[in-house]
């Protein structure tokens, strides 16, 4: 039983490693906003597709460092995010060398926030 709720509990985190992209209307301001939570379970195959999927939308996205322990656990991250919107710029670069999780929040404000461990 505990080995299925360990299950459970880790395929939940892989789901929400993965990359909500929608882009978010707000009716005051309607600005797009994207976001990306990484997780020890995020592949590097998904965070490529989140650096392709927002280059379109004139998000650069770049990952200097990504480490990986034996298991196959994303362990540490460094990286630049950024934005050109409305004749501005926003950017920010990021790092953590103990991954739990972590947020990167883009909008087209523009704006960037990255937070977590």
């Amino acid at each position: 039983m505990k080995k299925l709720l360990t299950s459970i509990l880790i395929l939940a985190a892989s789901i929400t490693t993965g990359w909500s992209q929608a882009s978010q209307h707000s009716a005051a301001k309607a600005k797009k906003t994207w976001v990306l939570v990484i997780t020890p379970q995020s592949t590097k195959h998904t965070l490529d597709s989140v650096i392709m999927a927002w280059e379109k939308q004139n998000v650069d996205l770049q990952f200097s460092k990504l480490k990986y322990d034996a298991s196959g656990k994303l362990v540490e991250i460094k990286g630049f995010v950024s934005i050109k919107a409305n004749g501005t710029f926003a950017n920010a670069t990021f790092e953590s060398k103990s991954l739990e999780s972590f947020e990167i929040k883009v909008n087209d404000g523009p704006g960037v926030s990255v937070k977590g461990k």
